[in-house]
């Protein structure tokens, strides 16, 4: 029987539960089993995305433990991988590891990189809805970088058509004086991997809601390797409530953006529901927009064998 286990890794985890490491990494793999990564004490930049594109800063912050990010991060994980999180947007799972919070921008310029803007933030707030943050990125020459390029070009360089192509591209890439290197703190490895509360069937500890009828998975086929991110997301929901009305899904997932431990939305990727409209991100980040008749419709496509068994 597998005992229930905290925030642990692998090796602790498969010791504690009784069962090999193996059969962790499978629980994980099919997203029953909840993951997240470890960061040791470092800065971090605190953000919500604008509604134009990019990134309004708010805070820079200190912090220890467990961070809940996408399932194609911990995936590559618990393959073996290093990954970089390069900007990716986390959410910190204890609050009490939070620590030197401060509202003032670090930076150069309140426009630097894809920062569109500066909105302090003095005193630390729940991470819900959009607020999330990422390892505190370096600040490096952007548009002021060119100019000094620039201004060292032989005078036959200058007006040409090949120099003119490369100042647009350049516009383009760098359109603020100073760009952020997400990259530089953003590495992650395997040993970073942790795992978090197996219940005695051996599945994730589902919290509320755990009374309800399980659906076998086999009942209902997974989305196909074409599927976005929202696929997933409504699958996972429709394999604990294969009878859930839309509009009881919606409010679900009004309260998965609210909780700091999501329980369906692993890969963190709704960001706001609006009437009856459902936004999110996907995991290259591009924004989108579920309409009702959007949504209603992805529902009537997770259809299942056995609908005899229903949600309250």
């Amino acid at each position: 029987m597998v005992r229930n286990v905290q925030w642990s890794s692998l090796p602790e985890a498969a010791r504690q539960a009784g069962v090999s490491e193996s059969e962790i990494k499978s629980l994980a793999y099919r997203g029953e089993l909840t993951t997240a990564i470890y960061s040791p004490k470092k800065r971090y930049l605190v953000f919500t995305r604008a509604d134009g594109g990019g990134r309004i800063g708010h805070a820079t912050c200190e912090y220890f433990g467990a961070l809940a990010v996408p399932k194609a991060i911990t995936d590559k994980l618990v393959g073996g991988e290093s990954t970089n999180l390069n900007g990716l947007g986390t959410r910190p799972l204890d609050l009490r590891g939070l620590s030197n919070w401060q509202g003032i921008c670090p930076f150069s310029s309140e426009e630097s990189g894809n920062l569109v803007g500066w909105q302090a933030l003095h005193e630390p707030k729940p991470f819900k809805g959009s607020l999330l943050m990422t390892p505190m990125p370096e600040e490096t020459l952007g548009r002021a970088g060119i100019r000094k390029i620039n201004e060292a070009r032989p005078s036959d360089f200058q007006g040409n058509e090949l120099t003119a192509a490369w100042d647009k591209a350049m516009d383009r890439l760098y359109p603020n004086d100073y760009s952020l290197n997400y990259r530089a703190n953003g590495e992650v490895g395997p040993d970073a991997l942790i795992f978090f509360a197996l219940d005695e069937a051996g599945g994730a500890e589902s919290g509320e809601g755990k009374g309800d009828a399980k659906q076998d998975e086999s009942e209902l086929s997974p989305p196909g390797d074409r599927a976005d991110d929202m696929a997933w997301l409504l699958w996972r929901i429709r394999q604990d409530h294969p009878r859930m009305s839309a509009k009881a899904i919606r409010s679900l997932l009004s309260r998965e953006i609210e909780t700091a431990e999501p329980k369906y939305d692993i890969d963190c990727i709704l960001r706001d529901v609006r009437g009856n409209d459902i936004y999110w991100c996907n995991l290259k980040g591009e924004e989108k927009k579920l309409s009702w008749r959007a949504f209603e419709n992805r529902l009537s496509r997770l259809k299942t064998s056995d609908q005899s068994e229903g949600d309250a």
